[in-house]
This record gives C-alpha cells, sequence and structure tokens, in this order.
C-alpha cells in the first residue's frame, strides 16, 4: 500500500480478520512499528472500508508523534 505520512505500511493478516476488521502496520523507525487492529461493528459507518478506518487513524497517529 501507499506510505502513510511519509512511513511504509502494509495490511496483513493476523488472524481473525473478517468483514469490519483490518490489521495495519506502519513502520515508524527501524527498529519501531505502529500496529493498528480496527474491530468495527456492524452499526459502524467504517464497517464495509475498515482499511480507509485504519489508515486516517494512522496518519493522525504519527502526526501526533511527530509533534513529540
Amino acid at each position: 500500500m501507499d506510505p502513510i505520512e511519509g512511513y511504509p505500511a502494509v495490511v496483513y493478516a493476523n488472524g481473525g480478520e473478517g468483514k469490519g476488521n483490518r490489521t495495519l502496520a506502519v513502520g515508524v523507525r527501524d527498529d519501531l512499528v505502529y500496529n493498528l487492529t480496527p474491530r468495527l461493528s456492524s452499526e459502524h459507518p467504517s464497517y464495509s472500508d475498515p482499511g480507509g478506518l485504519a489508515v486516517k487513524v494512522a496518519a493522525a497517529a504519527i502526526k501526533n508523534l511527530k509533534k513529540s
């Protein structure tokens, strides 16, 4: 997938993925990975696109980490 905020990212299977679930990893340093696993209920507005939500949350988190 495309980098997130300039950092390499990958969606991968961690087991248990299905509708409303996705696992995303972003390499923020050579020795540090930020993992995100949304598990959405069928009522959640992003249920059909949990990967899109994961990318938005990861981008916001990385922007916040850059400020630190």
